[in-house]
């Protein structure tokens, strides 16, 4: 003779089955979202070094095209859209001023909590030699997740991949709540009247004539 399930056992069956999913579901999300932005720092890579060579030789910025840079796919993947930012020609190290973007990625989908058209991008400076620094900005707070070396803050690209352009992203510093440790008049009061009624209490004193002479002795606190 075979023997089934119990109502019992199978309502357990689907607790366990709950409960696997509401702790694995959100850590599966964000293993797909990073395999999916994993052709950010890979692409952003190649550029570099491009850049760096074409700086050793010639002692200026140069454009994609310049530097010989073909984005991913030609500049669109299923998951980003690339820019070359504001380097539209040949630009020598010497005049790039505060600095400038000169390769950008935004997500044309939503990416676990990295909200679509959020933007990777790479600001270039000098330090008035032939060397550069490349910083590696995030518009996006919660995109740093998805990406190692990449930080939240400084100067990125925003808008569409068609409309780009470059603006500083004000990272706002997360302060602690103080609590004020003077005390308010009605704390004053209370703390006064209830040392008072004590002493008065254990003195053997009339409780309604304790009440009154308290009261009158710490309205002014």
């Amino acid at each position: 003779m075979k023997k089934g399930f119990t109502l019992i056992e199978v309502m357990v069956v689907i607790v366990i089955l709950g409960v696997l999913a509401t702790v694995g579901m959100p850590k599966l999300f964000g293993m797909i979202a990073k395999a999916k932005a994993s052709e950010v720092p890979v692409a952003a890579g190649a550029y570099t070094k491009l850049q760096d060579a074409f700086i050793a030789e010639k002692t200026a910025l140069g454009t994609w095209n310049n530097i010989g840079y073909i984005a991913p796919n030609g500049g669109k993947t299923n998951n980003f859209c690339y820019s070359q930012g504001n380097i539209t020609d040949t630009v020598s190290t010497e005049n790039i001023g505060t600095g400038i973007i000169g390769w950008g990625a935004t997500n044309v989908v939503s990416l676990n909590d990295c909200g679509a058209t959020s933007w990777w991008s790479i600001f270039i400076t000098t330090d008035g030699s032939n060397s550069v620094n490349y910083a590696k900005n995030l518009s996006y707070e919660p995109c740093v997740a998805l990406t190692k070396d990449w930080t939240y803050g400084g100067t990125t690209l925003t808008g569409t991949c068609e409309n780009a352009k470059d603006v500083p992203v004000k990272v706002e510093e997360k302060t602690e709540e103080t609590i004020d440790p003077t005390p308010t008049s009605q704390q004053s009061y209370d703390e006064c009247y209830n040392q008072c009624y004590e002493e008065r209490k254990h003195n053997g004193k009339n409780e309604h004539g304790i009440e009154q002479s308290c009261q009158n002795q710490c309205k002014n606190k």
